[in-house]
């Protein structure tokens, strides 16, 4: 092909379709690139989110457990008197 020959029709179109290939395949491999890192971002904040909500549910766990305590303590202040009784017919 000389310098100075224009390109038919044809060979224009096989040119835009290369150029415009090329071009979609760097975008994509720009897209890659920062979408490896955002990723990356989101999965290192999902796990810190794991680890609070494990915190989270060992705390409700805590505070239901001394809940329960609180509430058998509460509801069973028996003297001595009752638990001497309650030895003598059940005895444990």
């Amino acid at each position: 092909m000389r310098r100075d020959r224009e390109l038919n029709s044809w060979e224009k179109k096989d040119l835009a379709r290369r150029m415009y290939a090329k071009r979609k395949l760097q975008q994509f491999i720009d897209w890659s690139i920062q979408s490896k890192g955002y990723l990356n971002d989101v999965q290192e904040e999902l796990m810190d989110a794991i680890l609070y909500i494990q915190a989270a549910k060992e705390e409700l766990a805590d505070n239901n457990v001394r809940t329960a305590i609180d509430e058998v303590k509460k509801h069973h202040t028996a003297s001595a008197a009752q638990l001497d009784w309650d030895d003598a017919i059940a005895p444990v």
